[in-house]
């Protein structure tokens, strides 16, 4: 029957055709029914356009261009475009004709538009891929592919199109939309890339390096100074290399008639070369460029020695020696390899900036332990920052930029563990500005207490608070092998950042610094100072609607988590510097975003507003919003929540963060302390000094949280009335379980009725907004409240008419004799991560139905309709079910989760559709839990069915290498 409707469908589409014909007059063309093979072809296409050709909108996007080389007209209806040979109707042609030896141009744009005029433009639903991909013209009456191009790498403003008497596809230099392709140069084809022996890493010995290249013929030339390769630059590779020291390779394949391959970079690097880098390496300049203030003795103009040396005081001293050794493969590595002259030149002109200043790179990025896989792309570097671009600091940041004139247009690798971003279009390696082992020596500052850790500790503590900030790693960076010292490879929240994370294209965002608009346009912001105008302007929101209008335009929670964290941490040099805000149009919300912190943990916790001015867009908000008693209110309510139980900034915590960034680049410090450590001092900085600087900050976290509290309260920032205190903040409790409210010290002693607790369980708030009296909700604590089920509490206090913050927590129900067990977790498989998997297990007597139950800690949701697990049945749930199903052959698997297991441990729940939990288990790897489940092949095993989950006791590692998803594992 289909094929019967389908048939009817062409006649009645032949028999439309034929009556347009009489109605044109009897025009002969043909149909797509009656076109000869060839009569239509895909001729040119241009699939990275960003100098040529440009739309209706004045958008270079990319074209495809159809000739007609038959001697008659064709209609082409019938006909249709595809990226996708699965889909082979994706773009049907709009109801048109193509002239004999003429030419069709499509912008495939995405934007899917029929022309409006008989030579109006035509834009397709599809864009075309750069790297490659497949491209088909479709014949719908004949159901055949009448003309296809199979996925070749597409380079930029170069068309790849048919060329000579008998055309197969080439590569064009000129493209020509709507002309025939006879202009050169031309190329056949792309020389294949370039295979290296070994690759880029640490080595300890020497060996031989084999280059080559599929393409036959080709001719492989090679640098190891830090030059790009080409036809006339570099040696010619005639046999293997002896690579005995560090060595930054760079090779490329080349063929006449044919493009090269890209230039590919390997460094290999050695630890003894790395130790004993001297003070003047052979081909590297001297001095870096001049002085450009007065600096103990040199006068502006006089030369910037040059710093490349290895302290031998360091790198000798038997304390550091070994350490100094193993911390170069501690964290990951970077090495930049490129052109000396255009490091020189960047170097000597370090304040220099703009796209004039920006030079080609070869980045490669690996992970010493084999934490990771490696990478190499080709990018642009400029210098970055301010104050690091000071000419005596000799260690200065970069910025990497990642343009289609170098390589991708985006950098496609998930840097960073905890973020869900995998596309960057631009990175920051900060050095440390002034807050480095060479930072800046008037300001003061001793450089021994320096760490290295406080702008990243603030900026992940915005991610912990917020749920959104700039994600950052620690690597060891080389410059064409130089070891160049310690560098955090951040994320700058610009455009691109605000996409990735938020949604929209990046030119729908705004986005400004301290320093000025960075990108974007400004109407949404401008729609705000015009609605607030119309109520009395900004400087006056003490009335609801003023503060519902800008809880519109700003995101009022993230900006006070925003502020209470740089108080917490006694930020300085901010507000009136150091600041991201960014909204996005026609309809976002401001946010605000940390951004060069170093000047953080000074003196511990301290009030900072900054100057009033024009670019102190902070306490511009931060003053209006005080008008608001909602604002104040609300404020509060943050700070409870986040300097109290187990807040992000409680000293618990907030300890625990710092620690965990200062352990994992301890190890590095010995090296860094061995390239700058000599940069300020006569006696170097140590480990040792680096090591009080980090307990000095530690120190400061100590009591932080309370410090914190007493300045809000001075200021009248936060009320003198605490929230009530609960006998269990959240969390898993027994059915039954009794939870009390307890009124804070400052009641005792007042008469009934002076202090009482306000709550609610439906999720509204005990004060009512705008007016802030008793919300009519809202419930008097008078005893006990007994928890049946997964409840959600909102608690004040209130003193005559003084409300406190908000003390808000929800209690997840441990349903009472539930036979569904997790059995089994393979939280830390050896090899990939996609093998690990969760299994759960029926212990009852009766089907258990799964229909919408809900996993936290992954991500997986059981679908409405799942199908009951029966009595003693098994399910397996994995992170990645083709990994899976090649290492565990036949093993069902019943879903496949989001998210991934914690390699050090944490809660998985799962809770029913009503939010009651029917399991919950914290593993570790740690505090008594079995060792070999963390990395050694061996799964974590329920050995007591009827233990508690949380208890190291009731679990026991797999006797199976590998385990036993899907049946019970043999008893040991």
């Amino acid at each position: 029957m289909p094929m019967l409707i389908k048939q009817r469908r062409q006649t009645f589409f032949k028999i439309a055709m034929a009556l347009g014909l009489l109605l044109a007059g009897m025009q002969v063309f043909l149909t797509a029914a009656e076109i000869r093979p060839g009569d239509l072809m895909i001729s040119e296409f241009v699939a990275d356009n960003d100098a040529g050709l440009v739309d209706e909108d004045g958008d270079p996007v990319d074209w495809i261009e159809i000739y007609n080389r038959s001697s008659e007209t064709v209609n082409l209806g019938g006909w249709a475009l595809t990226d996708d040979p699965n889909q082979p109707q994706k773009w049907v042609f709009p109801d048109m004709t193509l002239g004999s030896g003429k030419y069709l141009l499509i912008f495939a744009s995405g934007k899917n538009r029929s022309p409006t005029a008989s030579d109006g433009p035509v834009h397709a639903n599809f864009k075309l891929n750069r790297s490659g991909e497949f491209l088909g013209l479709y014949n719908i009456f004949q159901r055949r592919f009448v003309d296809q191009v199979q996925p070749q790498p597409q380079f930029s403003n170069i068309a790849y199109g048919r060329y000579g008497s008998e055309p197969g596809y080439s590569y064009l230099a000129h493209p020509t939309p709507g002309r025939a392709n006879n202009q050169g140069p031309v190329w056949a084809g792309l020389v294949a890339e370039v295979n290296f022996s070994q690759t880029r890493g640490f080595y300890d010995a020497p060996f031989m390096l084999e280059l080559s290249t599929t393409t036959p013929a080709a001719t492989i030339r090679y640098t190891t100074d830090g030059s790009e390769p080409g036809e006339h630059r570099g040696l010619t590779y005639t046999g293997p290399i002896l690579i005995d020291a560090t060595t930054p390779l760079r090779a490329i394949a080349l063929k006449p008639g044919f493009l090269p391959s890209s230039p590919a970079t390997h460094t290999y690097l050695f630890a003894n070369d790395i130790l004993t880098q001297p003070p003047h390496p052979p081909g590297l300049p001297p001095t870096w460029g001049a002085h450009g203030d007065d600096y103990e003795g040199y006068a502006p103009g006089s030369p910037v020695s040059a710093d490349y040396e290895m302290d031998p005081e360091i790198v000798n001293n038997p304390r550091y020696h070994e350490t100094l050794r193993d911390g170069l493969t501690s964290i990951p590595t970077l090495s930049l390899v490129m052109n000396r002259q255009a490091f020189a030149e960047l170097y000597a002109n370090p304040r220099a900036q703009g796209v004039a200043w920006e030079r080609p790179v070869s980045v490669e990025l690996f992970y010493p332990r084999g934490d990771g896989p490696a990478w190499q792309v080709n990018a642009g570097l400029r210098m970055q920052g301010h104050a690091s671009r000071r000419e005596n600091m000799p260690k200065h940041s970069f910025r990497l930029f990642f343009k289609r004139e170098y390589g991708p247009t985006k950098l496609a690798y998930p840097l960073f563990p905890d973020s869900p971003a995998n596309k960057f279009d631009t990175l920051i390696l900060r050095g440390g500005a002034d807050r480095s082992f060479a930072g800046w020596p008037k300001s003061g500052y001793d450089y021994r207490l320096t760490t290295y850790t406080r702008d990243e500790w603030v900026r992940a503590s915005q991610i912990e608070m917020s749920g959104e900030g700039s994600h950052g790693l620690f690597v060891h960076l080389y410059l064409n092998g130089l070891y160049w010292g310690l560098y955090n490879l951040v994320e700058r929240p610009d455009a691109s950042f605000m996409s990735s994370y938020f949604g929209g294209q990046k030119e729908d965002w705004y986005v400004r610094n301290h320093s000025g608009p960075i990108s974007g346009s400004d109407g949404r912001i401008k729609a705000l100072e015009q609605e607030l105008a119309g109520l009395g302007g900004l400087d006056n929101l003490a009335g609801a609607e003023r503060y519902a209008v800008l809880a519109r335009y700003l995101d009022i929670p993230q900006f006070i988590d925003y502020v209470i964290l740089n108080w917490y941490a006694g930020t300085k040099d901010w507000p009136s510097n150091n600041w991201y805000a960014s909204v996005q149009n026609p309809a976002g919300q401001i946010r605000f975003f940390v951004w060069d912190a170093e000047h953080a943990w000074v003196n511990g916790a301290e009030i900072v507003l900054g100057q009033v001015k024009q670019k102190n867009l902070v306490r511009f908000f931060f003053d209006a919003l005080l008008e608001s008693e909602d604002f104040k209110i609300q404020f509060a309510d943050r700070v409870y929540k986040h300097l109290y139980n187990d807040g992000a900034l409680t000293d618990a915590n907030a300890q625990a963060r710092w620690l965990q960034l200062n352990n994992n680049i301890q190890q590095a410090i010995p090296a860094e302390s061995a390239r700058w450590g000599d940069a300020r001092y006569d006696d170097p900085i140590t480990p040792d000094d680096w090591r009080q600087g980090r307990d000095a900050v530690l120190a400061q976290m100590e009591g932080n949280a309370a410090r914190l509290v007493f300045l809000l309260r001075e200021a009248g920032y936060y009320p003198p009335v605490d929230p009530p205190a609960f006998n269990q903040q959240g969390g898993l409790a027994p059915a039954g379980f009794k939870l009390t409210m307890n009124l804070p010290p400052i009641c005792q002693g007042q008469a009934a009725g002076e202090c009482t607790i306000y709550y609610t369980v439906d999720g509204s708030d005990p004060r009512s907004w705008g007016a802030g009296g008793i919300a009519p909700g809202a419930l008097i604590y008078e005893s006990p409240l007994v928890l049946t089920g997964a409840t959600h509490i909102k608690a004040r206090v209130l003193v005559g008419e003084q409300w406190s913050a908000l003390n808000e927590t929800t209690f997840k129900v441990m349903a009472q004799d539930r036979p569904l067990r997790i059995t089994e977790i393979m939280y830390n498989p050896p090899g990939p991560d996609e093998l690990e998997f969760i299994e759960l297990k029926n212990t009852g007597h009766a089907d258990i139905n799964l229909s919408n139950m809900t996993f936290a800690g992954i991500r997986y949701t059981f679908f409405p309709h799942t199908r009951p697990l029966a009595p003693g049945e098994f399910l397996v749930l994995v992170r990645d079910r083709a990994a899976f199903a090649q290492r565990y052959p036949g093993v069902p698997v019943g879903g496949e989760y989001g998210g991934q297991l914690s390699n050090k441990g944490e809660k998985i729940t799962l809770t029913d559709s009503r939010g009651e939990v029917v399991i919950s288990v914290e593993y570790s790897s740690e505090n008594g839990w079995p060792i070999s489940p963390d990395g050694r092949g061996d799964s974590l095993v329920l050995a007591r069915p009827n233990g508690d989950p949380d208890h190291a006791q009731t679990w026991r590692a797999s006797l199976n290498l590998g385990g036993s998803p899907g049946v019970d594992e043999p008893g040991p």
